[in-house]
């Protein structure tokens, strides 16, 4: 976790990480696991404050266990935030795929029609 919730801190964290990916290719795009935010640490002013400093089209967010803990539901889609619904089949050890596809389908369904939802309203 940061070192401090203060909001200008969060948000000069994540400005830093966005310039040092820009110092390399001032194209750069951030490409970020989203389950940090898993942690009791973040809540909603936090998050905001760490994703929202940082311009939409230059951070796409890895929602990497959307089917179990959906961070985008809890975070109005990553705060607008393009971000990439995923479903893990592994987390080590497992050699077939397998997955609950009665959980996973609306699931899905539903992370879609929100972000519809989302853009026209």
């Amino acid at each position: 976790n940061p070192a401090s919730k203060d909001p200008t801190y969060l948000g000069e964290t994540s400005s830093s990480v966005l310039k040092g990916l820009q110092s390399a290719d001032p194209d750069a795009v951030w490409l970020m696991q989203g389950w940090l935010f898993l942690s009791g640490f973040w809540g909603p002013d936090e998050m905001k404050a760490y994703l929202n400093v940082i311009p939409n089209n230059k951070m796409i967010i890895l929602d990497l266990d959307s089917e179990n803990r959906p961070i985008w539901q809890k975070s109005q889609s990553y705060y607008g935030k393009p971000f990439v619904w995923c479903l893990l089949h592994n987390f080590g050890g497992t050699r077939g795929l397998y997955g609950d596809l009665s959980r996973s389908g609306p699931s899905l369904v539903f992370a879609h029609y929100c972000l519809l939802f989302l853009h026209t309203s």
